[in-house]
C-alpha cells in the first residue's frame, strides 16, 4: 500500500497563509483566475466562497485532466463520498457516510443527482456518463430546502456546457486496455444571431476482465442420502440432458438447461449517450433552451464474486482467484434513459427574473442474476423496473444588488414506476421443496404526486455579516397497487397478496427550514455558521418478503435529518490557493435500513432462510471534518488535496442485527440485538487525495507538456450492518453433505464484511497544442493494479459475495478542436 502526508502538506499551507490573509485589505478579484469558482447550488450565480454549504465543483478541466469517464469516478475525488461500483442496477452513493441503493420502487435515494436542475430519478439513473459538462457541483449535508425530498445526505449537480454564438466541433478517440474504445465527438453550430444548437455523443465499449469457469463436469453426477437403516448411500444424480439417466437415480438435472456461453467475460461496457440542446435567445431579457438527452447501457454486469458456495456453509468449491466464478447463468443488465426539458429564462427591466424548467424523464432497467452463484441451477432473479415522472419548477429570482436576495420557487413532481419481477427457482429446486419454474412472482406500481413550495434567500446585515435562512413546505402522496405470489416459494415461505392485490397509499407533509450565519473578513475569505435539514420519504417494502412480514404491513415511515455545521472558505496569496473547511455533525431519526436478515435454518434442510426488510432504526448520526485545497504554486504547477474525516454510526437500532446465540457455534440459532455503536456500511473513518499537475511548453513541438499525477486514499470500513470483519462457516448444509461430501463438517474462517484500507494512483501525461486545438495524452487509472474488495454483502441463500475493483486500466487519448 501507498501513503502519503497530505493532511501535513494542508497544514502547513493553511497555517502560513489564513493569518496573513485575514488581514489583506488589497484583493482584488479577476473572474477569470481558476480559483474564483462559480457556482449554482443555491439557485442563483454566486461565487463558491460566497456560498454557505460544503461544496466540491468539478470544472471541465478537472473532468478532463483526470480522465474520469462516468459520474461513479468522481466520488474517488471528493472527500467523505463513495459511488459504488459494481451494477447500475444497485448504485448509491453515499455522502459522509449516508446512501441507499433503491433496491425496490418503494424506496427511495438519499442523494438527489440533478442535470441543470432537473431530478434525473432513482438508482438505475444515477451512473451518467459525462459528456459535455461545464461543471459537477457536489454538495454535502441535507439540502432539503433548496431540493427537496431525498437529498438528506445531499446532492450533485450537472452543469451543462450551453450553446454558444461561434462554430466550434471537436472529437475524441479513447483506446485502452481490455480492447476499449471511446469514441467522442460534439458540435456547436450558431443558426442564426439568437438561435444555436449544441449535439453531443459518446460511446464506450469494453471487454470484460471476470472469467466464467462454468464446465459441465463441475455439476455432481452422484449425491449422498441418509437411508434409516444403512446409512450413508451414494446415488446417481439424474443430471443428464438429453439423453437416458442412469438406472436407480435421484431426481432431475440440476444443472441449467442450456450452458452459458462462457467466451466472452463478465463485466464489460457498452454504453452509448447523446445530449442535444438548442437555444434561443429571443431578445435580451427572455431566453429558452430545449434540451434532449439519452443513454443506452447493455451488459454482463456481477454484481458480486461469491466467496463461499451458494448458502455460506463452505468456501467456494469451484473458482479460482480474484476475478473467477463458475455460474450457470450469466446475468445481464440493459439500461434505456431518455429525458428532456425546457428552461425559460425572463428578466424584467427592475432585475427581477423569472424562470420555468419543465421536464419529463423516463428509465427503464432489465436485469438479471444467478443468486444462486453456482453451476447448479437453483435459482435466477430478472427484474424489469420502469419509471416515468414528469417535473414542473418556477423560480423568482431577486435582483443581486440589495441587502436581500433571494428566491421563492414553486415545484410540482409526479412519478408513475412500475416493476415487475421475478425469482425463478430451477432444475435443482427440488432441493428446496419446490418445483422447477416456481418461486416468487411480483408485479407493481408505485405513483408519487409532490407539492413544494420554497425560499432561500440571504440577509447582508453589515458589509461583513450576512444572515442566511430558507425553508421549504412539502406535501407529497404515494399509491401502491402491488401483486405478490409466493404460493411456490417452498421453504423460503415467500408470501402472498390478497385476492386484487395490495392496495394503499400514504400521505406526508414536511417543513425544511435552513438557517445560516456568516462573517466575511474580505472578499476572498469568510467563515460560517449554518443549521438545515432534509427528509428522505416514507414508502413500501415491494420485495421478496416473508408471509410473516407481509401480513405486518410493508410500510415504513419518514426519515429526517438535522444538521449543524461551521466551515471557512477563502481564496488567499492573490487567488493563488482557495482552502475550504467544514466541520458538521448530523442526526438521523427514523433512519430507513434495507436489508437481509438472517431468520435461520430450516430445521429440515439445514438452509438459510431470509426476510428481505425495510425498518426505521431510531437514530444515526455523522459527524466529521473535510478539507480541500488548490495551491498554484507557480503558473505551471498546481497541487491539490483533500482530507475527510468520518464518524457515521448507529446511535440506536434495536433488532438491527442477527447474532448466534452461541457464537463459537455457526449452527446456533440467531437472535435479534441492538446495533447501537455499529458503523454505517461503507463509511470509512478517513480518505484523502493529493494531486500534482504541471504544465511546461515545448517550443520544439508548438506545445504544451501536461503532467497529472494522482493518490487517492481510502482507510478500511465495514460492508454490512454487523461491523464484522469475518464470518466462521461450519460446512454442517443438508446440500453440502448431498453434493460436497468431501466438504461436509468442515469449518473455515472466511473474510467478510470489512475492506482493507487501499491507495489508488491514477496518471496522465500529453501534449496539448499551442492553439488549443489538439490533444493527445497516455493515460492509467489504478496504475499498481491494487485488487482489493471494495464491497461484501449476504445474498437470498447466505452466500458471502465480494465486489471486486477495476483492474489496472490504461490507454491513449487523442482529440482534436476545430
Amino acid at each position: 500500500m501507498i501513503f502519503f502526508p497530505v493532511s501535513g502538506a494542508l497544514a502547513l499551507i493553511s497555517a502560513s497563509t489564513v493569518a496573513e490573509v485575514l488581514s489583506d485589505d488589497s484583493f482584488s478579484e479577476q473572474k477569470t483566475d481558476e480559483n474564483i469558482v462559480y457556482v449554482t447550488a443555491q439557485k442563483r450565480t454566486e461565487r463558491l466562497t460566497e456560498v454557505p454549504i460544503a461544496i466540491s465543483v468539478f470544472n471541465q478541466e478537472s473532468i478532463e485532466q483526470s480522465g474520469i469517464q462516468e459520474l461513479r469516478e468522481i466520488g474517488d475525488y471528493i472527500p467523505n463520498v463513495t459511488i459504488t461500483q459494481g451494477t447500475d442496477f444497485n448504485s448509491r452513493i453515499l455522502i459522509r457516510g449516508v446512501g441507499a441503493a433503491s433496491r425496490n420502487i418503494g424506496f427511495d435515494s438519499r442523494v438527489g443527482v440533478y442535470l441543470d436542475g432537473v431530478y434525473l430519478g432513482q438508482g438505475p439513473a444515477i451512473n451518467q456518463d459525462l459528456i459535455e459538462l461545464e461543471r459537477v457541483e457536489v454538495l454535502r449535508g441535507p439540502q432539503g430546502t433548496l431540493f427537496g425530498k431525498n437529498t438528506v445526505a445531499g446532492a450533485i449537480n450537472l452543469v451543462s456546457i450551453k450553446p454558444e454564438e461561434d462554430f466550434s466541433a471537436s472529437a475524441t478517440i479513447n483506446l485502452f486496455n481490455f480492447s476499449g474504445r471511446e469514441y467522442k465527438a460534439n458540435v456547436n453550430i450558431p443558426l442564426t444571431e439568437k438561435i444555436a444548437t449544441k449535439l453531443a455523443f459518446s460511446s464506450r465499449t469494453r471487454d470484460g476482465y471476470v472469467t466464467n469457469h462454468y464446465s459441465a463436469d463441475q455439476i455432481p453426477s452422484t449425491m449422498n442420502v441418509l437411508h434409516p437403516q444403512a446409512g450413508v448411500i451414494t446415488l446417481p444424480l439424474c443430471n443428464q440432458l438429453g439423453s437416458s439417466p442412469p438406472a436407480g437415480c435421484v431426481g432431475g438435472p440440476v444443472g441449467p438447461a442450456e450452458a452459458p456461453d462462457v467466451s466472452e467475460k463478465l463485466n464489460n461496457q457498452d454504453t452509448q449517450s447523446y445530449r442535444w440542446q438548442l437555444q434561443f435567445e429571443a431578445n435580451e431579457d427572455l431566453t429558452f433552451n430545449l434540451a434532449l438527452d439519452g443513454l443506452s447501457s447493455e451488459r454482463m454486469p456481477v454484481l458480486g464474486i461469491n466467496r463461499t458456495d451458494s448458502f455460506g456453509a463452505i468456501k467456494a468449491p469451484y473458482k479460482t482467484g480474484v476475478d473467477d466464478v463458475s455460474w450457470g447463468e450469466q446475468g445481464y443488465e440493459k439500461r434505456e434513459i431518455l429525458g428532456t426539458h425546457l428552461n425559460i429564462d425572463y428578466e424584467f427591466n427592475n432585475d427581477y427574473s423569472i424562470r420555468s424548467i419543465s421536464a419529463y424523464r423516463k428509465t427503464e432497467i432489465n436485469y438479471s442474476n444467478d443468486t444462486d452463484y453456482s453451476p447448479l441451477d437453483f435459482l435466477t432473479i430478472r427484474y424489469d423496473d420502469e419509471y416515468k415522472q414528469s417535473t414542473q419548477e418556477f423560480q423568482l429570482i431577486s435582483p443581486d444588488d440589495g441587502n436581500f436576495n433571494y428566491v421563492l420557487g414553486l415545484y410540482y413532481y409526479m412519478q408513475d414506476s412500475y416493476s415487475r419481477r421475478n425469482a425463478i427457482t430451477g432444475n435443482a429446486a427440488y432441493f428446496f421443496k419446490t418445483l422447477p419454474g416456481g418461486g416468487a412472482l411480483s408485479t407493481g406500481e408505485v405513483e408519487t404526486q409532490s407539492l413544494a413550495f420554497y425560499m432561500s434567500g440571504s440577509y447582508l446585515l453589515n458589509e461583513n455579516w450576512e444572515l442566511g435562512l430558507g425553508l421549504r413546505y412539502s406535501d407529497e402522496r404515494k399509491e401502491i397497487d402491488w401483486q405478490l405470489d409466493g404460493s411456490r416459494s417452498g421453504i423460503f415461505a415467500i408470501g402472498s397478496t390478497p385476492a386484487g392485490g395490495y392496495l394503499d397509499s400514504r400521505k406526508e407533509d414536511n417543513l425544511s427550514p435552513t438557517l445560516s450565519l456568516s462573517y466575511a473578513f474580505n472578499e476572498a475569505s469568510q467563515v460560517y455558521g449554518k443549521f438545515s435539514s432534509g427528509f428522505k420519504s416514507g414508502g413500501f417494502n415491494m420485495d421478496m418478503v416473508t408471509q410473516a412480514d407481509l401480513d405486518a404491513g410493508v410500510a415504513f415511515e419518514t426519515e429526517t435529518a438535522d444538521s449543524f455545521e461551521v466551515g471557512f472558505k477563502s481564496n488567499l496569496l492573490s487567488n493563488k490557493l482557495s482552502l475550504n473547511v467544514a466541520a458538521f455533525s448530523t442526526e438521523y431519526s427514523d433512519y430507513q435500513v434495507n436489508q437481509f436478515f438472517d431468520l435461520g435454518f430450516d430445521a429440515a434442510t439445514g438452509t438459510q432462510l431470509t426476510a428481505i426488510r425495510i425498518t426505521n432504526a431510531a437514530k444515526v448520526e455523522s459527524k466529521g471534518l473535510e478539507i480541500e485545497s488548490r495551491y498554484k504554486l507557480t503558473n505551471n504547477f498546481t497541487i491539490l488535496g483533500s482530507l475527510g474525516f468520518l464518524d457515521a454510526t448507529f446511535k440506536d437500532f434495536p433488532g438491527g442485527v442477527s447474532k448466534l446465540s452461541i457464537p463459537s457455534d455457526p449452527g446456533s440459532r440467531k437472535i435479534a440485538v441492538n446495533a447501537a455503536g455499529n458503523s454505517l456500511p461503507l463509511a470509512a473513518d478517513f480518505n484523502a487525495v493529493l494531486g500534482f499537475q504541471y504544465y511546461e511548453n515545448v517550443v520544439a513541438l508548438k506545445s504544451d507538456l501536461l503532467l497529472r499525477l494522482d493518490f487517492t486514499h481510502t482507510s478500511d470500513y465495514y460492508t454490512t450492518v454487523e461491523n464484522e470483519q469475518s464470518r466462521m462457516v461450519n460446512g454442517q448444509h443438508a446440500l453440502v453433505f448431498s453434493l460436497h461430501p468431501e466438504s461436509y463438517g468442515q469449518s473455515a474462517q472466511i473474510p467478510y464484511g470489512h475492506v482493507d484500507a487501499y491507495t489508488l494512483v491514477n496518471a496522465r501525461i500529453g501534449l496539448i497544442g499551442d492553439e488549443e486545438n489538439w490533444q493527445a495524452y497516455l493515460w492509467g487509472r489504478n496504475l499498481t493494479d491494487e485488487r482489493q474488495t471494495v464491497d461484501s454483502f449476504r445474498e437470498f441463500f447466505g452466500t458471502l459475495v465480494d465486489t471486486p475493483m477495476t483492474p489496472r486500466t490504461y490507454g491513449v487519448e487523442v482529440s482534436y478542436r476545430f
